[in-house]
């Protein structure tokens, strides 16, 4: 159906445009604070959701959401889907490197839905930092999404006042 498609498609569009904004909880309190604020919000009745993570310095805006975004689909997933009990995201930089473990103790299923956005963004979004990701699903005992990304620490500047030279 035309209609049908047509809907599909504005869906689509309006998730790609979403997805892109940056989350105001990153300006507020910083990337790794964030991403406790968001398990917060993810924790339901059973789960427990731990958050690892190393100081991080200053990284682009564009690290910034990409990591927020990885970190946010694979923990809904972990919801919505894993029927997990505990579950681990791990926060690690080194050497102009970030890697993210999301892990848990799930069934290990991963449903391929083409409709659904899903771990194919977190694959997307760490290839537009020239990163990769990968999903270690080990049925009846867990799931694993592992992103590395190359960053590099954003050197911090004092902001220019407003008509300085």
């Amino acid at each position: 159906m035309v209609v049908r498609g047509g809907i599909q498609a504005t869906v689509f569009d309006v998730r790609r445009v979403v997805e892109g904004l940056r989350p105001p909880a990153i300006d507020e309190f910083g990337l790794v604070d964030a991403v406790r604020q968001l398990a917060v919000g993810l924790h339901h009745d059973g789960l427990d959701i731990r958050i690892e993570a190393d100081p991080f310095p200053p990284l682009s805006a564009a690290a910034e959401v990409a990591i927020y975004r990885i970190v946010q689909e694979a923990s809904t997933d972990i919801v919505r889907h894993a029927h997990a009990t505990r579950a681990i995201i791990d926060l690690a930089f080194a050497e102009d490197v970030v890697v993210l473990t999301i892990s848990d103790d799930g069934s290990g299923v991963v449903a391929d839905r083409p409709d659904g956005v899903g771990l194919h963004s977190t694959g997307e979004r760490a290839a537009s930092l020239g990163g990769e990701r990968a999903v270690d699903a080990r049925e009846g005992t867990g799931t694993t999404v592992t992103a590395r990304l190359p960053v590099a620490a954003r050197a911090t500047q004092p902001r220019a006042k407003v008509g300085a030279p």
